[in-house]
């Protein structure tokens, strides 16, 4: 008798689903989520006597959760539900200072360093700072990137001065922080992950 050698099917490779009702009833998803982000389900299951059942990847569905476009989207539209008039208001007064639009990566590197030093040690001399500042050079690339992208928030745009005037709103905050990186994400693409990472 030959061995079967049908591969068995375990709980683990059988894709799990999440349906429409349950992404909006406990993952709080809205009509608006979904047809923006999952226009087209993954199975659909007729029933001979009413509506289908629509069905979504279980990994798919948390793979959207995760991305920077999703959580953006979502804080956005609930903010500009709540206070809607503020918050445009708020974000309409967002400015990037032109000298900080278009500068090598070479010159932002340079001035970000300086800028940490000169914060973090200013009472130090300035060929402490200079010393400093050539330790930093040797830092591994993620922390350049951190280095830059705040350098940027903090002095190319006026980040800090919207920030201080919602007066410690958090949900607020966190839109003017979307503003800001998204900017520097637009003008410097390859501090596109440093980006998200600071907003996640």
């Amino acid at each position: 008798m030959s061995k079967d050698t049908t591969p068995k099917i375990s709980r683990e490779t059988v894709p799990q689903y999440f349906s429409r009702g349950w992404i909006c009833v406990s993952r709080g998803w809205d009509s608006i989520a979904i047809e923006k982000f999952l226009p087209i389900p993954d199975r659909v299951m007729p029933h001979s006597g009413g509506a289908a059942d629509v069905l979504y990847r279980r990994d798919r569905v948390k793979e959207i959760e995760d991305s920077f476009e999703f959580k953006v989207d979502t804080w956005r539209r609930r903010g500009l539900h709540r206070d809607g008039e503020t918050l445009t208001h708020i974000l309409q007064q967002f400015y990037v200072d032109p000298n900080f639009i278009g500068l090598s990566k070479v010159g932002l590197l340079r001035a970000a360093l300086w800028h940490y030093v000169e914060r973090e040690y200013p009472d130090e001399s300035p060929e402490i700072q200079k010393y400093q500042v050539g330790l930093l050079g040797d830092c591994p690339t993620d922390t350049k990137e951190r280095l830059m992208v705040n350098y940027l928030r903090h002095m190319g745009t006026n980040y800090e001065q919207l920030v201080s005037a919602t007066e410690g709103r958090r949900d607020f905050y966190v839109f003017i922080l979307w503003q800001a990186l998204n900017r520097i994400a637009e003008e410097y693409p390859y501090l596109q992950k440093e980006c998200r990472r600071q907003l996640a």
